[in-house]
């Protein structure tokens, strides 16, 4: 695979690059990471106010208890998408990658009752999650990754 098409891929710029060479995160980089949590907590919280709204019919909320029940088990989507996610957007205030260089291979690892995950495993030890279409066309090699030093995801990389 060229370096055009994982920059393409993992959704990084030359500029990007350049700043994680340096041990910097871009503050493009790190507006999309927080653009990219913030969906998804919005998400899990449209999600929630449906399901507050059968779980305080089951629960015969004419009460407090009732509605008090409904409003903790409709907001555990919304808590666990934001702790889900909290590694990555510290790192992205932080504004800080490291990099780890070697023979770089892809990796996907089923998880039971979920979507697959995708990572890039360097020399063979170190695994650095990634997102499916960089994983699907990667060839293997010698890179170098800059990642997330927290959430340990990868934000570009580069042959050599």
């Amino acid at each position: 695979m060229n370096s055009l098409t994982l920059a393409h891929a993992l959704r990084f710029t030359p500029e990007d690059l350049e700043a994680n060479r340096r041990g910097i995160l871009s503050e493009r980089q790190a507006r999309a990471i927080r653009r990219r949590a913030a969906l998804t907590v919005a998400r899990a919280a449209v999600l929630c106010v449906p399901l507050f709204i059968i779980l305080a019919l089951l629960f015969n909320s004419s009460g407090v208890a009732g509605i008090l029940w409904a409003l903790l088990l409709s907001g555990v989507p919304y808590l666990v998408s934001a702790v889900r996610l909290w590694p990555a957007v510290r790192d992205a205030n932080a504004l800080q990658v490291a990099p780890a260089g070697g023979y770089v291979t892809a990796e996907r690892v089923r998880r039971l009752g979920l979507a697959p995950a995708y990572y890039f495993v360097v020399d063979g030890q170190t695994r650095f999650r990634t997102d499916r279409r960089a994983c699907l066309s990667f060839t293997e090699g010698p890179y170098t990754v800059y990642y997330l030093p927290t959430a340990r995801r990868v934000v570009s990389i580069e042959a050599g």
